[in-house]
């Protein structure tokens, strides 16, 4: 033990006589802060102590670092070391630690404490001066350790301040490593981070490198009082807002955000955003101003595109309505333009058309915006030999593709440039429209600046000009299906007369009439002389000429036996036999059909000739088709099929729509209001029999005319009109309470307080109001209907203007509650039967199927019509029991028939009823039945309204293949009294169609009803379907449908329907 080591010893032994003074003077020398502090400790505090070793160690985790190792006069290096398993664990876990002897025994694992043959360890824990643990102090010695406090008080000395040091370095190294981090970050930010003094020109006290990205200048060119000034980058406009920005925020000691823009240094425009806060130096005490500022340009830019997409958008949404209710091409156009001017942001709009002449010019037809003159001082073409051609409208029209200039100084070919600027012109998008993938015209749209178009924004504008080009044909096609219809209806007068010379004379005058002709001729071929036709009428501006034959060779008419079809546009008297030339030189158009009979044989032509050119033959063609063969082409199907919606859907009377519309109007408010309460008026007008007795049916429907208006008129929002037949009208009022339904009441009311004028007469109408609303008073749309029947009746009984339904006025609701009872009791109990209407074959009159229908005879009611019974089991939920006993019974007497060796021919005809087939038990129902009495489903037929497979068409579609796969026969009823599309009608799986009643009755008196029975039988022959023609009442009609090519029928003129005995004795065999 050397002499230190013993003063302390001999110190502790005789606190009273030890003066420690010199032990802590020296090792306070050691403890000041130098470079080498933890080796000049370790050193020092081993002398002092007197021991072998001297050990500093930075604890972290599980490891042990050493700061300094002194080791028998000597530093040596000391490798990391784990804390298990040696005594400094020990220490980490206590502030001090004391082995005095036996530690190398105590801990075998310690390696280290063997080779230095250790005795004893004293150790102390080192911590920060917050009492963070940071490692420890330890002294090993190869003799044993004597506990001391004065030793213990040098250790603890001596790892204070050890510690101390130890998160003075430790703190250094940290902030070293963020200044580090943080200059990494400024160098590679992009934004530029900035201090500034709060002077006029900003003046710059640090700049980051992100300057250099977003202004062009070097950081060090914007410090101080170099010559560029950070002020002098921002925009002059920009410049007050900015700083007014900045002042506001520093008065209320807030941070500022601001975006404005700035010149880079090669004079690009960029937009940035800076976002800072006022500071105060504190060497200074001046006000600085620190900050970042970030390029926004790109964000700017993605904004303006967004902005630019739903304006695009908007334009579309406005765009499509337009073309809802645009009733002309001129008027859709226009206001295409000036919505892409007000709602698109274009400065100038126009639509143009092209035009096949020589110079393939392009003709305005539209045009909206600032510089309507300018189009006029264009000469606009789509052909690409000229320069003209050549600018984006002209390559538009070419390739079929939009054209975006998005700087007109840019594109060469923009050849009316200085105009363009003239009207503030600086970006053009040509968008071409098109039919059938040719484009037919284009539309214009110019820019007030220089600007690029996104692909979003061009991909809406083209779905606008997509939809511009459909609306645009389908005006187009409208009107020509209008001369269609008209035409149709002058087929039918020409053909009223009874045949023979007259009925031919009729049909070439009013052909060439309905197609602008001046001759409209029909020829046959000779039989007995080939090559040659002899006409059978002939007429020239309305005069009949005295019929000739002439040679078909070299002629127009040769061709047309040839190719079944022949146009000739222009010069068409040059083709004529030469006998002809000099009596109809002046013909310049020819159109002709070939006639075929049954087998598809030519037994003639027919044709119209002009005075003019043929420019356009679409519509001669399709009319030279109607009257050739007598069907309907594609243009006419679908001519038709919007006048047999109109027919369906609107009330011919007054223009409202009718009871049809109405109802599925109502159907849909219900499904879709969730329990959003709603009102129904039911109006009836007092006393309009007696209008209609004194005055007539023609002065009565110009009253209802005028009804309808002054209803209308008083219209508030969300409400909906309609006329139900006769007198009754109603009103839906969605949304409604109470409260708004009696003022709509009142409003409609006040519409009728003065007299309508009617030819020069005055007439008072008054109108009786019924109110029901849902779901208060109804949960079905014909119980609200039916509670407005109620209270209309007591508003009328009572002389009320108007009443609001109660339950207690349904006390007269009880017969029909009687009925309904009876009418399960018969279902329950058998008490139905089935009658049996035939159907025939019109050409040979024999049975080919028949149709059951239920009737109802009841021992309290009597018989009872099925048009009560039917609405009453529909009202009371009874369908569905009823269509099934109706399924089983038809199935029953199938197979009694058969027991009986009766033969019935075709299929026997079930109706379903709307709700029926919508439910999913049906097709079971079918299967059960048929397996049940052993009858094959090819001897069924369905019967399903119009209306029926079109509350949900989808749904429909998938039901009838499933019912079509199990060899179910399916027929559409009521057909032409309902609204079905066309295209929906091609995908259900349907096998004939049944010709309403409606329009068989009058076909021979009535044009209309004449025009639209011979459609419904083209359409239904074009889609593959058979056709029979329900109501037949007389043999004409019968030859008349049989003639039109309608198969079979079915009506009073052969049976009405047949109770089973007497139907099996008139119409069945026994076998």
């Amino acid at each position: 033990m050397n002499d230190a080591y013993q003063e302390v010893a001999a110190a502790e032994a005789r606190p009273d006589a030890i003066d420690a003074r010199a032990a802590f003077r020296r090792l306070a020398d050691s403890l000041e802060a130098h470079g080498d502090f933890f080796d000049r400790l370790s050193r020092c505090l081993a002398e002092i102590l007197g021991v072998d070793h001297l050990l500093v160690a930075r604890i972290e985790g599980d490891l042990a670092h050493p700061l300094s190792f002194w080791s028998r006069g000597e530093h040596r290096h000391a490798a990391p070391y784990p804390l298990a398993g040696t005594p400094c664990a020990s220490v980490s876990d206590r502030s001090l630690c004391l082995f005095s002897r036996g530690v190398a025994a105590r801990f075998p694992d310690d390696a280290q404490l063997v080779e230095l043959e250790v005795e004893s360890y004293l150790g102390v824990s080192m911590c920060a001066p917050d009492g963070r643990p940071l490692g420890l102090v330890a002294a090993l010695d190869s003799r044993p350790l004597p506990g001391s406090s004065l030793v213990e008080e040098l250790l603890r000395l001596a790892a204070a301040r050890a510690g101390a040091e130890l998160a003075r370095q430790l703190a250094e190294r940290q902030q070293r490593i963020s200044t580090r981090r943080l200059e990494t970050l400024l160098r590679h930010l992009p934004s530029m981070i900035y201090r500034c003094h709060h002077d006029p020109y900003w003046t710059m006290e640090y700049v980051s490198q992100g300057a250099r990205g977003i202004t062009g200048y070097a950081p060090e060119a914007l410090l101080g009082e170099h010559a560029r000034r950070f002020a002098g980058l921002i925009h002059p406009a920009d410049q007050e807002r900015l700083v007014v920005s900045v002042e506001e925020a520093m008065a209320a000691e807030r941070p500022f955000a601001v975006n404005y823009r700035l010149y880079t240094a090669d004079g690009e425009l960029r937009w940035v955003r800076e976002q800072g806060q006022a500071v105060v130096d504190e060497s200074s005490g001046l006000c600085m101003i620190e900050g970042v500022i970030s390029d926004i340009s790109d964000h700017k830019r993605h904004e303006r595109q967004l902005e630019a997409s739903n304006r695009a958008l908007r334009l579309l949404s406005r765009c499509n309505a337009a073309l809802i209710h645009a009733a002309t091409e001129t008027q859709l156009l226009q206001a295409v333009c000036r919505l892409a001017v007000e709602v698109g942001g274009y400065r100038f709009a126009w639509v143009g058309e092209a035009r096949h002449d020589g110079a393939k010019s392009i003709v305005p037809l539209a045009q909206a915006g600032i510089g309507t003159t300018y189009l006029s001082q264009l000469s606009l073409s789509w052909s690409a030999e000229t320069p003209s051609g050549r600018g984006p409208a002209g390559r538009a029209l070419r390739s079929g593709r939009a054209e975006v200039v998005s700087c007109i100084d840019d594109d060469p070919g923009f050849v009316w440039r200085e105009a363009a600027r003239a009207h503030g012109y600086h970006g053009v998008v040509a968008l071409p429209l098109k039919q059938e993938g040719r484009p037919f015209g284009l539309l214009v749209l110019y820019q007030g600046r220089p600007q690029a178009v996104s692909a979003d924004e061009l991909r809406l504008l083209g779905e606008l000009a997509d939809n511009l080009a459909y609306g645009v044909t389908t005006l187009r096609n409208r009107r020509e299906q209008q001369q269609i219809q008209q035409a149709v209806l002058t087929i039918a007068g020409a053909v009223s007369a009874r045949g023979g010379d007259e009925w031919l004379d009729q049909l070439a005058r009013q052909m060439a009439k309905a197609v602008g002709g001046q001759l409209g001729f029909v020829a046959r071929l000779d039989s007995d002389t080939p090559g040659q036709a002899t006409t059978l009428a002939a007429v020239v501006d309305g005069e009949s000429l005295t019929n000739f034959s002439y040679l078909l060779a070299g002629t127009p008419c040769g061709q047309v036996l040839e190719a079944g079809e022949v146009v000739v546009h222009d010069q068409a008297a040059a083709a004529l036999p030469p006998a002809l030339r000099d009596s109809l030189g002046w013909v310049r158009g020819y159109a002709g059909r070939r006639l075929e009979n049954a087998e598809g044989r030519a037994i003639g032509l027919l044709g119209v000739m002009f005075a003019e050119p043929l420019e356009e033959a679409t519509f001669v063609t399709s009319l030279l088709q109607i009257f050739a063969s007598r069907v309907g082409a594609e243009l006419t199907r679908q001519a038709d099929e919007a006048n047999i919606r109109r027919l369906a859907y609107e009330d011919a009377a007054t223009g409202l729509p009718n009871r049809t519309a109405f109802t599925e109007r109502l159907e849909r408010a219900l499904k879709a209001s969730r329990g959003r309460p709603l009102a129904l008026l039911f109006l009836d007008l007092n006393r309009f029999k007696e209008i209609n007795d004194t005055q007539g049916h023609d002065v009565g429907d110009r009253v209802l005319a005028g009804v309808a208006e002054r209803f209308a008129a008083a219209l508030g929002e969300g409400e909906f009109l309609a006329r139900l037949g006769g007198d009754e009208f109603v009103v839906m009022v969605d949304p409604a309470d109470r409260v708004a339904a009696c003022a709509a009441a009142e409003r409609l009311q006040r519409a009728l307080a003065a007299p309508l004028r009617i030819l020069h007469q005055a007439f008072e109408v008054a109108v009786s109001i019924g109110i029901a609303l849902y779901p208060q008073h109804a949960a079905s749309a014909r119980e609200l209907l039916k509670h407005t029947d109620i209270a209309m009746y007591h508003a009328k009984q009572r002389g009320e203007r108007y009443c609001v339904f109660e339950p207690y006025l349904g006390t007269r609701v009880g017969e029909r509650l009687r009925m309904a009872a009876r009418l399960a009791w018969a279902l329950e109990h058998d008490g139905l039967s089935l009658y049996f209407q035939p159907q025939v074959d019109l050409a040979s009159g024999r049975l080919v199927g028949a149709e059951a229908l239920c009737r109802w005879f009841d021992d309290e009611l009597g018989a009872v019509s099925p048009a009560e019974f039917i609405p009453l089991a529909e009202e009371r939920g009874l369908i569905h029991r009823l269509g099934a006993w109706v399924i089983d019974a038809a199935c029953r007497q199938l197979a009694a028939w058969r027991a009986r060796g009766v033969d019935f021919p075709g299929r026997l005809a079930i109706n379903v009823a709307s709700a029926q087939f919508e439910d999913e038990q049906l097709f079971d129902e079918l299967q059960d039945a048929l397996a049940r009495h052993g009858v094959a489903s090819e001897c069924l037929a369905l019967e399903l309204t119009e209306s029926g497979f079109m509350h949900d068409p989808d749904q429909a579609v998938a039901i009838t293949q499933r019912l079509k796969a199990e060899g179910l026969a399916l027929h559409i009823d009521d057909f032409g009294t309902g609204y079905s599309s066309l295209a929906y009608l091609k995908r259900f799986d349907a096998d004939k169609i049944k010709i309403d009643i409606s329009f068989v009755r009058d076909m021979l008196s009535d044009a209309n009803d004449h025009a639209i029975v011979t459609t419904i039988i083209a359409m239904a022959e074009s889609l593959g379907l058979s056709t029979l023609a329900e109501g037949v009442e007389s043999r004409a009609q019968a030859e008349a449908l049989r003639a039109l090519g309608c198969p079979e029928g079915q009506g009073y003129f052969y049976s009405p329907p047949l109770p089973e005995e007497a139907f099996c004795r008139q119409w069945l065999v026994v076998e």
